[in-house]
């Protein structure tokens, strides 16, 4: 369910018209529309899809496997919406204002 939230975030189309009508498009397939925008974190959203399937239609999931899927998770996110890149462009730009040391 946050898979499909995360790409009603990133606006990725939920359905497809086909000979004039609308069919809703899989979470699969929303995946793979995101893919052309960017390849990496689909593949990543694709691999917790997986597990995803696996956990709810299998006789579970191991602890491991959980961890590796959050951490998988928590790096999509950060790759959308972390804003290390920011500061650390900022950290940047007041060293080589300053030609040293930046102003706390």
């Amino acid at each position: 369910m946050s898979l499909e939230k995360l790409l009603d975030h990133l606006k990725v189309k939920k359905t497809k018209t086909k000979n004039g009508k609308r069919k809703r498009l899989t979470l699969h397939a929303r995946i793979e529309e995101y893919e052309l925008r960017n390849k990496e974190v689909a593949d990543q959203l694709l691999a917790i899809k997986w597990i995803g399937n696996e956990g709810s239609h299998d006789d579970g999931l191991s602890r491991l496997d959980l961890v590796e899927t959050y951490q998988l998770y928590e790096y999509a996110l950060k790759e959308l919406f972390g804003d290390e890149k920011k500061k650390l462009d900022k950290i940047k730009k007041g060293i080589l204002k300053k030609k040293g040391k930046r102003k706390r």
